[in-house]
């Protein structure tokens, strides 16, 4: 099989003055996932959405599978998106950012994709009647939403911000922002759009601050008298390519590798054993 497009989407953060702990200045490495980090970007991808609004709403009260069983659904779904044309960024297995390409992708990308989606869709064992229900009723409104907010033929230009996940235990040291900022110097480079799918309020002012903001808004469970819980609110978000005047710009070798630099303000007090 020929190599993932993956592995050859490197991209390096490099140290900057505003880099720093209490002791000396360290650099971070943002790299493509490999299989030997599966299993722990799992268990950290499994703890950062453990809470998310949507996917409780999908469990319908339903208790959690155990951890093991997850991570492993979820090291099995990684595993076979790494064959695919998708874009699968890490830093030290704590952090994940999910990326799809602009183009339209093969039909084997897709088949891989779907097993993945497949591995993780049997993580919970047979499906209740009422989480079946919620299932078919976010389908029927993501669908034109997405429709609604960017036309097919359009978002075939741009790239999709599949999934971003940090470990809590390692959230608020700006892992998700180096993350997001590799992937968005790369579209303003190519002066292309970014979208995404946002199940979470509270992650508003994170996206916000990257330049995605809401095109469609929708409930999902407004008129589901199952629900227990409040209406979760989902956004398609989009980002238009912009390139700030203070910005260093990145550099794309010849084999398509992104080289970044990118300098931070903020003091980091973290350093990642590697």
């Amino acid at each position: 099989m020929p190599t993932s497009p993956n592995k050859q989407w490197s991209t390096e953060v490099e140290k900057g003055e505003g880099l720093s702990s209490q002791d000396g200045s360290y650099g971070l490495e943002i790299v493509p996932l490999q299989r030997g980090d599966l299993w722990k970007v799992s268990q950290s991808w499994i703890r950062a959405f453990k809470d998310d609004p949507f996917l409780e709403y999908l469990r319908a009260d339903a208790p959690r599978p155990p951890e093991w069983r997850e991570r492993t659904a979820y090291t099995t779904a990684f595993a076979l998106w790494l064959n695919t044309d998708k874009v699968m960024l890490t830093i030290d297995g704590v952090a994940l950012l999910l990326v799809n390409k602009p183009g339209r992708r093969s039909q084997i990308d897709v088949g891989f994709d779907n097993l993945g989606g497949f591995a993780l869709a049997f993580n919970d064992g047979v499906k209740t009647k009422e989480q079946l229900k919620r299932m078919r009723e976010a389908q029927a409104k993501i669908a034109p939403a997405m429709d609604s907010a960017i036309p097919p033929s359009e978002r075939e230009k741009m790239y999709y911000i599949d999934g971003i996940g940090t470990d809590p235990a390692y959230q608020g040291h700006g892992f998700g922002s180096m993350l997001l900022q590799a992937i968005t110097e790369r579209a303003d480079e190519e002066s292309r759009s970014c979208w995404l799918a946002s199940s979470n309020v509270a992650n508003d002012g994170f996206y916000n601050s990257h330049g995605f903001f809401a095109a469609v808004s929708f409930f999902v469970g407004d008129e589901n008298p199952e629900c227990s819980k409040k209406p979760v609110l989902l956004q398609i978000m989009v980002r238009k390519p912009a390139m700030k005047a203070d910005q260093t710009p990145s550099r794309v070798d010849c084999n398509g590798a992104l080289k970044a630099r990118i300098a931070f303000s903020t003091p980091f007090r973290l350093r990642l054993q590697r």
